[in-house]
């Protein structure tokens, strides 16, 4: 067996088995055919007139009305004069607050830049009302104005609520303009 192989080796069968394999091989894909089920068509139903239910009238039904008796019973009554009430007065409201421009906070604490801002340099501007009550502190903020919407509100609102004023015997509301500006 060993001589055979060595024999075919030495004369070139083995290039001649590697050039039938080299060829390409042509495949076929064979797919099974399936018999289609004969279709069943539906009954068909006959459609039937039904005749419209026939017309019963109603019955007539007299209805006596019954005689009512009216006795008329007459009376007196004195009446006495009823005095006007005074008129009442509603307390007056409370004087609304006034807005108050430039006014210099005796405490203040300083805005920061908010990151999402300043990752995406964004520059705005924001023009609040920080509500002071009679002792000085800001009891309430709220945004007037902004051109760039949220961006800069919150740390507007943060800073501006722990902000201190001079007191004063009413209440007043301060307009704070602020400028965010990114630094080159």
């Amino acid at each position: 067996m060993h001589i055979l192989l060595i024999y075919a080796l030495v004369n070139g069968l083995a290039h001649k088995i590697v050039e039938v394999v080299k060829q390409p091989l042509e495949t076929k894909l064979i797919e099974e055919v399936k018999e289609k089920p004969p279709e069943e068509l539906p009954p068909v139903v006959p459609k039937l007139n039904v005749p419209p239910p026939p017309f019963i009238p109603p019955p007539e039904v007299q209805i006596q009305t019954p005689v009512v008796q009216t006795n008329v019973i007459s009376a007196t009554i004195d009446v006495k004069p009823v005095t006007p009430q005074p008129p009442v007065t509603h307390p007056a409201e409370a004087p609304k607050p006034r807005v108050r421009k430039g006014i210099v906070p005796v405490f203040k604490v300083e805005f920061t830049y908010p990151r999402r801002a300043m990752q995406g340099n964004v520059e705005g501007n924001v023009l609040a009302h920080a509500y002071v009550a009679k002792n000085g502190t800001v009891t309430d903020v709220q945004i007037v104005q902004t051109n760039r919407p949220g961006y800069f509100e919150t740390e507007v609102i943060r800073a501006l609520k722990q902000w201190k004023f001079t007191p004063d015997e009413n209440d007043y509301i301060v307009e704070v303009p602020v400028g965010f500006k990114l630094n080159d």
